[in-house]
């Protein structure tokens, strides 16, 4: 009986991808060789950014796509092996007014259309943090609207103006302007954002972490935070564990000393999208 619910569920999503709102003109075709001494990935535009009618995707994977279609974290993903490696350019025009439930849809119809993609859902046991207030209550910076004349309101806050400088530290410096941004270098990271919700910072530690954070705080204002910790390792360590020269201070343990917060390890089931089958070469424009 299981089976066969999982199944009609899975065949709903793949009749939903090929339904409901569409892009107005899209072009996808097959990125050009990767330069080994660095490039570029990601996309922009769309809904909520400075060019709500154009968006465009360089060096976009298969994964990639599929997470923003359906809203999910990478964790939350799992695909063969080749999608990681095969890259795409994208160029798609859309309405204004078009909402980010409509984008989501546009790009679930693409990723059927164009490249044929096959998924379905299961739910699998896996590590999760819950961010928490630590013993002694938070060391939080409430975020708080000054006036555009107010000398103070543009202060640099987590770094300078000069992106890619560094501390005395080592870390490097985000620059003020620079909302929700993180910047590494050399084994060293730094966060930095303004008018935060805790939820939405509790999503960027899923993010670094590769597993699910929820919020369990209950701090409902918004705040001015920065974060800095070592990039290079130590990833899933107890947030109590000591830094050290080889691992250095691991994101649990910064969360902890900085922000007064807590991540405490649970288990628990988490949604996975499963990606089947897609074509690697997709169909013309």
């Amino acid at each position: 009986m299981k089976t066969l619910a999982l199944s009609l569920f899975a065949f709903a999503g793949l009749w939903a991808q090929a339904t409901g709102a569409t892009f107005e003109v899209a072009t996808v075709k097959v990125s050009p060789p990767i330069d080994p001494r660095g490039f570029t990935r990601g996309c922009r535009g769309g809904p909520g950014s400075k060019d709500p009618e154009l968006w465009r995707c360089t060096n976009a994977t298969i994964p990639m796509l599929a997470a923003r279609a359906y809203d999910i974290k990478h964790y939350q993903l799992t695909s063969p092996d080749w999608m990681e490696n095969a890259n795409y350019e994208i160029s798609a025009k859309l309405s204004h007014d078009t909402t980010n439930e409509q984008f989501r849809e546009m790009i679930r119809n693409l990723l059927s259309e164009r490249f044929k993609l096959q998924i379905h859902w299961t739910k699998k046991e896996m590590g999760m943090y819950e961010l928490v207030v630590a013993k002694g209550g938070p060391k939080l910076q409430e975020w708080v609207d000054k006036p555009a004349d107010d000398p103070k309101s543009d202060k640099p806050g987590a770094g300078s103006e000069k992106a890619g400088a560094t501390d005395a530290d080592g870390y490097p410096n985000v620059p003020k302007d620079c909302n929700g941004c993180m910047y590494m270098n050399r084994g060293k990271a730094r966060y930095h954002g303004s008018k935060t919700a805790i939820k939405d910072f509790a999503d960027m530690l899923a993010n670094q972490l590769s597993m699910p954070v929820s919020d369990k705080t209950g701090l409902a204002a918004k705040y001015e935070i920065t974060l800095s910790w070592s990039s290079g390792g130590g990833i899933g360590r107890s947030p109590d564990a000591a830094a050290d020269a080889d691992v250095g201070l691991t994101m649990e343990a910064a969360v902890q000393q900085q922000l007064g917060l807590k991540l405490e390890s649970k288990k628990g089931l988490v949604d996975i999208l499963v990606v089947d089958k897609a074509e690697k070469t997709p169909t013309e424009n």
